[in-house]
């Protein structure tokens, strides 16, 4: 698991407890994609 898919991991289980309102999911979601982004460029050198 990346770092991008475990971010998403604990946004849905946080979110899922409504521990987190919608602006930080949204937060975190833009978080996980440049975290996605960072981990397709790694992988690509």
């Amino acid at each position: 698991m990346n770092r991008a898919e475990y971010s998403l991991t604990m946004v849905a289980s946080a979110a899922k407890q409504n521990e987190l309102s919608h602006s930080h999911v949204d937060g975190f979601l833009d978080i996980a994609n440049m975290l996605a982004l960072s981990d397709a460029d790694e992988f690509q050198t």
